[in-house]
């Protein structure tokens, strides 16, 4: 018993051993999985990075047109202006034609309610565009707030670049200023020779003149102020969005990392209840270990004491036999284990004196007596006898071994539920040659789905006495004494 219980103790090691194995092989597997996921993960990052570059690369070009289209549109502006400040010297010189003079003050007055309403088709276009450009950069939020850093040093580029293109057209306002300066130097210069007859007249034009070239100058100061509020608004825009994305990646990161810690605990909470199952399952393991070694000394202690007390009850000589005895005859040969059993060969024929259970029963084979395995004797009748299901099954197995040599049949290893187990190969029962057995350990316990057939628990010790080509043993149990068939990949062979 103490050797069992070391057997099994040993293979309950190396079955956790394996276990710890698999379970390490499972982490490693795991491991690598999630790397791959990570690298693919990164990669559609910098695929999605790539992309979103090109398209700021693309709305930076489509920003650099629309602000050639405006200095285009400023210097035609002025372009104006000067054709205008022209005209109104052209009438100045002409102003002895009245009329012509007339008609050409209407036809500056109307080309510049022209240019006033070309300005103001033009601020109602460039505030639409200015509300596309909004309604896009809503859509395209999300997909710059991926690239915000790279987004962050375009942007101060682009204010070097507003500020130098600034710094430019103020430079080139100063020298259009000057040189409306000078030309209107010169312009007084020439009509100072007749200062005498136009000096009032030309006075009050030139007022005139001033007043628009300063409503002008504010108009345009004032558009270039409104021009930098909206910079200055799309760049505290820009910084809210940057600090909004950078909450979020926190957020992320804190959500990430509390994931990581519950996984964590998760698998040191299953490593704790799969270590607490290991010891229960050694506990329970060793306790049946321990119960079955009482439960069997228990059942060999009994089984003596029955066999002493039949001894002492039934030794009888043939003379006093009554008619309560009949005749068996042996299907195979018995060999005793313990005192008081009777052994015999295959063919003998055996009085029986007692049935002691169902099991087993108490004869006498010459000046022998004992009890012995009911399942290995049949009753002796006057008519030819039916052998039971297990006999029949043995002696089928005979016949065959005695037979013409057939072909050798696939073995599939399933059992056959009729109860017909066909194509066996048993060792040899002549008479002559005492039939043993071998020992053989239930790995699985195993429910018979035929009356003929043996019920396993694991861990009890079976003697098999027949391996047949099926797959199927025949043998009877140590724990229960009982015997029948049993499928042959339930046992493993029993080292003593």
């Amino acid at each position: 018993e103490e050797e069992e219980l070391r057997r099994i103790q040993e293979r309950i090691r190396r079955e956790e051993e394996e276990r710890i194995r698999l379970e390490e092989k499972e982490r490693l597997r795991r491991e690598e999985e999630e790397r791959q996921r990570e690298l693919e993960r990164q990669r559609k990052e910098e695929e999605e990075i790539k992309r979103i570059e090109a398209e700021e690369r693309r709305r930076e070009e489509d920003r650099k047109k629309r602000d050639e289209e405006d200095r285009k549109r400023q210097e035609e502006r002025q372009k104006r202006l000067e054709a205008e400040r022209l005209r109104e010297e052209q009438l100045a010189r002409e102003e002895e034609e009245r009329l012509r003079e007339e008609r050409r003050i209407r036809e500056l007055e109307e080309e510049r309610l022209r240019l006033i309403e070309e300005e103001r088709l033009e601020e109602e276009r460039l505030k639409r565009e200015e509300e596309e450009r909004v309604r896009r950069e809503e859509e395209e939020r999300k997909i710059r707030e991926e690239a915000d850093r790279r987004r962050r040093e375009e942007d101060r580029r682009r204010r070097e670049e507003e500020r130098e293109r600034k710094r430019k057209e103020e430079e080139e306002l100063r020298r259009i200023q000057e040189r409306i300066r000078r030309e209107e130097e010169e312009r007084i210069r020439l009509e100072e020779k007749e200062r005498l007859r136009r000096e009032e007249e030309k006075r009050q034009r030139e007022l005139e003149r001033q007043r628009k070239e300063e409503e002008e100058i504010k108009r345009i100061e004032a558009e270039e102020r409104r021009r930098e509020e909206d910079r200055k608004k799309r760049d505290e825009e820009d910084r809210k969005r940057q600090e909004e994305r950078q909450k979020r990646l926190e957020a992320e990161r804190l959500r990430e990392e509390q994931l990581a810690r519950e996984e964590e605990e998760r698998l040191r909470e299953e490593k704790r209840k799969r270590e607490e199952e290991r010891m229960q399952e050694l506990d329970r393991l060793h306790q049946q270990t321990m119960d079955e070694g009482r439960r069997l000394k228990e059942e060999a202690d009994e089984r003596a004491r029955v066999k002493e007390q039949n001894n002492i009850n039934h030794r009888v000589s043939n003379s006093e036999l009554g008619d309560d005895t009949f005749e068996v005859k042996a299907i195979y040969s018995f060999k005793s284990t313990e005192d008081g059993e009777l052994p015999f060969r295959k063919g003998a024929v055996i009085t029986v004196t007692e049935v002691v259970d169902d099991n087993w029963f108490y004869g006498q084979l010459g000046a022998a007596q004992g009890i012995f395995p009911t399942s290995y004797v049949i009753k002796v009748e006057p008519e030819e006898p039916v052998l039971p299901p297990v006999a029949q099954r043995i002696e089928d197995c005979l016949e065959e071994l005695s037979s013409p040599e057939k072909d050798e049949p696939e073995v599939d290893g399933i059992h056959d539920t009729s109860g017909n187990h066909d194509n066996r190969s048993a060792e040899d029962s002549d008479d002559s040659n005492f039939q043993d057995y071998e020992l053989y350990l239930a790995q699985y316990s195993y429910q018979p789905l035929n009356a003929d057939e043996l019920e396993l628990q694991r861990g009890d010790i079976v003697e098999v006495i027949e391996r047949c080509d099926d797959g199927w043993y025949v043998g009877s149990s140590q724990r229960t004494g009982q015997f029948g068939t049993f499928p042959g990949n339930y046992v493993l062979p029993y080292d003593e």
